[in-house]
């Protein structure tokens, strides 16, 4: 591959950022794996860092008739090849099409792993409450898993959701990141003095059927997305703003550094249902004593379980920024080449249609990022709540890159929030507003609405009159 060739390919996909978003570990002396590829600019990433063996399993035969093109000293191998020739360090699987795709496939890429391998997963997932009225793209839908199914699917493994990876120009849904490993067994030590209650904490921990198990993260995703409400208001507030699956961790220590904690706790016993509750819930370990002293003020009989990471933590998101800069300053990328970050203020967008179903508010229009492509997130104000939009459906919009110039047509969206604290009596304009970005950090100016959509909400449906829509 020539050096004009992978810069092309740097930008084309946006590595740097995306490398960021996969968390891949340092790659020197593994065994890397690049199945489902259709060019070979992660291996050749795994090159760079030193891989002992970076192979590629093409996605289609004209995948790897243009990965032979660009990059004729590439190691390409046949998916069974791929299974049985080797324990790989890390696999980057970026399936397409996962109609064609078994569960056995998957079972057998994390068999394919070392004891300590990383399985990292790149893929759309078909969103919630599909317009039946706009037909999805054919790679949205059918072709895609949703989340439950995606999860149901690894739950034989350990598997993390580490959140939304970066959009492409060609996507037609937000792409989401799973890290899978080898699911290993767990030893739990109850190793404490006699008359501690080892035996107790193990028959109601191991064997009670009525422990609640309450997860942090899904808490703080439905605070975010007004499933729930928080035990304060700065809480919810603090929440909705800063919310993204990417950086709960953070999150979590804002809560903390704010003197938000003990909402926080009440809140994750408010889904307690029963007498004991587990709390699936990062807390930095500065604060465990506290977090078990307030527990003892709810009447709670608090019980740390302490124990070693069983795998390798994923890379920090600022080492993979690091070493994709690295890789691109290599190849000789300027600071002109290399795509600048983008500033909230050049994203602009339009809301064409606002249609109420039932107990679901559908919005569709077109939103461009520096009139380059859609954003990551769409953020909502509505009825007093928010919502942080991610998984839209994508579709094309000639119109609009006509009008801006763009050298995508891929603009428009469609999603869906529910109607709750929605008056429909009042104009529209006056109680929603709509925004999007790259970024929560970096949200541009409110959308505009169209003309029918200012009138009142109450109607029961508008059609849409962009005639100019491919």
């Amino acid at each position: 591959m020539s050096r004009e060739q992978l810069q092309s390919l740097v930008l084309e996909q946006r590595l740097i950022e995306r490398l960021t978003a996969l968390r891949t570990p340092p790659l020197s002396g593994l065994f890397v794996l690049e199945s489902g590829a259709r060019n070979a600019a992660l291996t050749a990433f795994a090159q760079f860092e030193g891989a002992r063996r970076a192979a590629v399993q093409p996605q289609s035969n004209d995948a790897e008739f243009r990965i032979r093109a660009l990059c004729p000293n590439a190691e390409i191998i046949a998916a069974d090849e791929a299974i049985s020739s080797a324990a790989w360090d890390v696999i980057l699987f970026l399936e397409e099409d996962w109609s064609r795709l078994p569960k056995c496939q998957i079972d057998s890429l994390v068999r394919s792993l070392q004891p300590d391998g990383l399985l990292i997963i790149e893929t759309s997932l078909r969103p919630a409450g599909l317009s039946d009225q706009l037909p999805a793209p054919p790679s949205v839908g059918q072709h895609h898993p949703s989340l439950a199914q995606l999860r149901q699917i690894l739950d034989e493994h350990a598997f993390k959701h580490l959140g939304v990876s970066i959009r492409r120009r060609e996507d037609t849904s937000a792409r989401h990141i799973f890290h899978v490993r080898r699911r290993k067994p767990f030893a739990y030590l109850l190793l404490m003095p006699p008359a501690f209650g080892k035996s107790t904490v193990a028959r109601n921990l191991f064997a009670h059927p009525g422990v609640t198990l309450v997860s942090g993260d899904q808490t703080l995703q439905d605070i975010a997305s007004g499933k729930i409400d928080a035990a304060s208001i700065h809480l919810r507030e603090l929440v909705r703003s800063e919310f993204s699956p990417q950086c709960i961790d953070h999150l979590t220590k804002q809560i903390f550094s704010s003197d938000l904690w003990c909402a926080w706790i009440d809140t994750l016993l408010s889904r307690a249902v029963g007498v004991d509750v587990a709390i699936d819930s990062y807390a930095p370990a500065s604060e465990h004593e506290r977090v078990c002293r307030h527990l003892r003020r709810r009447g709670y009989a608090p019980v740390q379980l302490h124990w070693e990471a069983p795998s390798p933590l994923p890379d920090a998101p600022q080492n993979g920024t690091r070493r994709g800069t690295n890789f691109a300053t290599a190849l000789g990328c300027t600071t002109e080449l290399v795509p600048p970050s983008t500033s909230g203020s050049n994203t602009i967008g339009h809301i064409d249609v606002i249609e109420i179903r039932g107990d679901r508010l559908f919005i569709r229009g077109w939103a461009a990022v520096a009139s380059e492509r859609l954003p990551n997130v769409i953020q909502v104000f509505v009825g007093g709540r928010e919502y942080h939009i991610v998984d839209f459906v994508a579709h094309e919009r000639n119109d609009v890159r006509r009008h801006l110039g763009c050298t995508t047509a891929l603009l428009g969206f469609e999603f869906n929030i529910p109607v709750s604290g929605f008056d429909q009596t009042l104009s529209i304009s006056t109680q929603m507003h709509i925004r999007g970005g790259e970024s929560l950090q970096t949200l541009g100016t409110p959308f505009s609405f169209g003309s029918q959509t200012k009138d009142s909400a109450s109607e029961a449906a508008f059609q849409d009159t962009d005639t100019g829509r491919s």
